[in-house]
């Protein structure tokens, strides 16, 4: 049974608190409390709290690989890595995304290199240090359009996943 106090001692926000409260005053089950919740975000935090470092790392090269599959919309480069970066090779992956964030004749599409970039960066980096959410933010930067066109909803969906709900 998830708790008011639970997540309070997590360090939930006052506002996901409040939600909560509102929604929940005795309480309620992991399951319930994910189905019903508003903000993908949320869910997306309550997964890096409670999630293994093994589910944690597996959710952020899930999310660099989606980094890319949306760079790859505006840098066809990419597309090798759409939807597959992995400890092997993301520092190539990297480095092809530095390039193009690099060109600055890209303009405004840069941004999606950069980001993806920084999601193959942040799969890399220690997931208990909070890299699975950092690549999630990312992979929803590199298509801005995506956080409303279904990239979040993905990604709690394979955060459900790992969790079993």
């Amino acid at each position: 049974m998830l708790s008011w106090q639970m997540l309070m001692d997590l360090g939930a926000s006052c506002e996901g608190l409040r939600w909560f409260q509102q929604a929940y005053p005795q309480g309620a089950t992991v399951a319930e409390a994910w189905t019903n919740c508003p903000d993908a975000k949320w869910q997306i935090w309550y997964f890096c709290q409670v999630a293994t470092t093994e589910q944690k790392s597996a959710f952020a090269w899930r999310c660099a690989g989606q980094a890319f599959r949306f760079a790859s919309k505006r840098h066809p480069q990419l597309a090798k890595w759409a939807d597959n970066i992995t400890p092997k090779n993301w520092l190539e992956a990297k480095a092809a995304a530095d390039f193009a964030f690099a060109n600055p004749a890209a303009g405004a599409a840069a941004a999606a290199g950069a980001a993806a970039a920084a999601a193959a960066y942040a799969a890399y980096a220690n997931p208990a240090a909070g890299a699975a959410a950092d690549a999630a933010a990312y992979a929803t930067y590199a298509n801005p359009a995506a956080a409303a066109g279904g990239a979040r909803k993905e990604q709690v969906q394979w955060c459900a996943e790992y969790l079993g709900l």
